[in-house]
C-alpha cells in the first residue's frame, strides 16, 4: 500500500479488487492513511535522532556476540543482490547512515569500517560516524585485506553470498565454501531474514 506511487493514484485498488467497490476503496485509504503514519523506515533525520548511530552499531554488536560471531559484512545490496534497494532492505543506510549507490561496512567487535570507491568518499565522511567507522577506500586498501590486518587470526564472519565474493575476490564458479575453507578466516553466510531495523 504505501509503495504505490503518487502518480497513479488510487489505482492500485484493483489489486485488491477489480473493480473496485466505494466501501473498499474508502476503507482501503483509511488503512493506507494509518499505516502511512506510523510508518518509519529508520532512515529518516527522526529516526537517527531516536537511535543515533552508536546504538545501532552497538545493537548489532549485542547479536554478534549472541551469536557467537566475531565479524559482520553489510553490504549495500540486499539480500537478493538487487542493484535498487527498497528502503526495507537499507541496512547499511540503516547502520551507518551511508546513503551512496556502492559500499560495504564489515564491523568487528572492536572496529568498524565502511568501504567506499572513490565516487563516496566525501559523501561517506559527511554521512558516517567516524568516532564508530573508518572510512576506507574500496580500491586502494580492498575490504578483502582489512580483517587480515586487524589482529584476527580466525574469525566468523556473517555475509551473503554476493558480498562475499567482493570481500574475498573469489571468482563465482570456484566453489565458495571450499575457497573459504582454505582461508585464515571461516565465513559464515548469512540467511536471507532481514537482521531487523
Amino acid at each position: 500500500m504505501l509503495a504505490a506511487p503518487d502518480e497513479i493514484g488510487i489505482g492500485w485498488h484493483q489489486l485488491v479488487a477489480d473493480p473496485t467497490p466505494p466501501a473498499l476503496a474508502e476503507a482501503l485509504e483509511e488503512l493506507r492513511a494509518h499505516m502511512a503514519a506510523g510508518y518509519h523506515d529508520g532512515l529518516s533525520r527522526e529516526d537517527f535522532a531516536r537511535l543515533p548511530r552508536p546504538a545501532r552499531l552497538a545493537r548489532l554488536r549485542e547479536v554478534m556476540t549472541a551469536r557467537g560471531l566475531d565479524g559482520f559484512v553489510v553490504p549495500r545490496a540486499d539480500e537478493y543482490q538487487g542493484e535498487y534497494v527498497p528502503p526495507c532492505g537499507q541496512r547499511l543506510a540503516w547502520l551507518t547512515g551511508f546513503t551512496g549507490s556502492a559500499g560495504l561496512a564489515i564491523v568487528l567487535r572492536d572496529r568498524a569500517a565502511l568501504f567506499v570507491d572513490g565516487r563516496y568518499t566525501l559523501q561517506a565522511a559527511a554521512q558516517v560516524d567516524t568516532a564508530s567507522f573508518e572510512i576506507r577506500h574500496l580500491v586502494d586498501e580492498p575490504a578483502w585485506r582489512w580483517p587480515n590486518s586487524s589482529r584476527m587470526k580466525k574469525a566468523s564472519i556473517r555475509t551473503t553470498c554476493g558480498a562475499l565474493r567482493m570481500c574475498c575476490r573469489i571468482p563465482r564458479r570456484s566453489g565458495t565454501r571450499s575457497a573459504l575453507q582454505a582461508g585464515s578466516i571461516r565465513w559464515c553466510l548469512a540467511s536471507r531474514r532481514s537482521w531487523g531495523k
